[in-house]
């Protein structure tokens, strides 16, 4: 990892703390996101509930103002798992436009994120 701001890789096999696992099936977990998402002021900006990028905030004003801006984006997969789903969580954008606070917080935020989802799946 050469640039401080990339996220690591995991290796191939290796269990992977984005991929949060429910015993419903694939619609009534992508329901609870959404629904989870929306109550947290985000909005599906595009793609679908069961693969879509979830953001809050105005992108334009983030790239102007830096980290005095909220802004946050993150790609929500919900695919079948086994007898129920799994939803895997990914940062969207890197947080980099705010610089080192920006980046702080995009990683503090997909940890809330992530216990909140997993909290309702």
């Amino acid at each position: 990892m050469n640039n401080p701001y990339d996220s690591p890789q995991t290796p191939a096999g290796q269990e992977n703390d984005r991929l949060l696992i429910s015993s419903d099936d694939v619609q009534t977990t992508a329901r609870k996101v959404a629904h989870f998402f929306e109550g947290e002021g985000y909005r599906l900006e595009s793609g679908t509930p069961t693969d879509g990028f979830y953001g809050v905030g105005n992108n334009i004003l983030r790239i102007l103002f830096g980290a005095f801006v909220k802004r946050y984006r993150f790609h929500v997969t919900v695919l079948e798992y086994a007898s129920g789903s799994s939803v895997t969580l990914e940062k969207g954008m890197s947080g980099v436009s705010g610089g080192a606070i920006g980046y702080s917080k995009m990683k503090k935020e997909l940890e809330r994120i992530k216990a909140g989802v997993r909290a309702v799946i």
